[in-house]
């Protein structure tokens, strides 16, 4: 049975509200958000799941996630898997492709998702090409710890 372990989430984006500044009734300009408060960086504890499969068997694990952030830049790491991503304000990423070989098939691997309020959402797209043509996406849905 093949088993593939791949890790990322459906990103759940929720829209920024627009600070047109202090209001007459502030004490002052409210501060920007800390490098603490706005790192990514840390473990996730990932429950993966398929969400679509025009595959057969491809098959799921949870693993944790490890992220490091450095500026606009996001290293993604499930498993055995790393991805290079870059990332916004606002938490959203979406990375490059990445290419596994797994038996006679090359599965090309893409992961777009966000951090909100301490938890990664990300999904994984997988087309694959080979002794088949299918593709699949797997959520990877997770609290810091």
């Amino acid at each position: 049975m093949l088993v593939l372990l791949v890790t990322l989430a459906a990103a759940a984006c929720s829209g920024d509200a627009i600070d047109d500044g202090p209001s007459q009734e502030s004490a002052g300009p409210v501060p920007a958000a800390t490098q603490e408060e706005t790192d990514l960086s840390g473990v996730y504890d990932t429950a993966v799941t398929l969400a679509e499969d025009s595959c057969d068997a491809i098959d799921v694990e949870d693993h944790p996630t490890t992220l490091t952030q450095d500026g606009d830049s996001l290293t993604l790491s499930h498993a055995a898997l790393t991805f290079e991503a870059s990332v916004d304000d606002s938490g959203a990423f979406r990375s490059g492709s990445e290419e596994v070989t797994v038996g006679a098939d090359t599965h090309r691997l893409t992961v777009a998702g966000a951090v909100s309020d301490g938890t990664l959402h990300a999904l994984v797209s997988a087309e694959v090409s080979g002794s088949r043509s299918c593709r699949y996406v797997v959520a990877w849905d997770g609290p810091r710890r």
